[in-house]
């Protein structure tokens, strides 16, 4: 199966964050024009500014975040995970003197000071 490209995920970022920007811009501008009239455009065209503008720019954020956020893992080599790994685990036990000495399911990679 192939894996989704920049521009897909690119895509669907922009579109989850445009249908929830819209509807809280909905949300926002149904407020603002019962607090402070409608204006001279009405109503329809005031609430549906603020859904455009709430939407596009939340959509615009959320597409580049989730390019961002979905970048893969290939290009990390192993001892880049495993010295990843070391410091998570040395941190969760706080003793490194103690972490290469642990031999649990939990990790992949036992190493100690002078494999590193």
């Amino acid at each position: 199966m192939n894996q989704p490209t920049v521009f897909d995920k690119l895509k669907l970022g922009f579109m989850m964050g445009g249908t929830v920007g819209a509807c809280l811009g909905s949300l926002i501008g149904i407020y603002a024009t019962m607090k402070s009239g409608p204006g001279p455009r009405g109503y329809l065209a005031s609430i549906g500014q603020y859904a455009l503008t709430s939407g596009a720019t939340f959509g615009f954020f959320m597409s580049i975040g989730s390019v961002i956020r979905t970048q893969g893992t290939e290009n990390i080599n192993k001892r880049d995970i495993a010295v990843l790994q070391e410091y998570l685990f040395r941190k969760s036990i706080g003793k490194p003197e103690y972490a290469s000495l642990y031999r649990g399911n939990q990790r992949q990679f036992i190493l100690s000071e002078k494999n590193l």
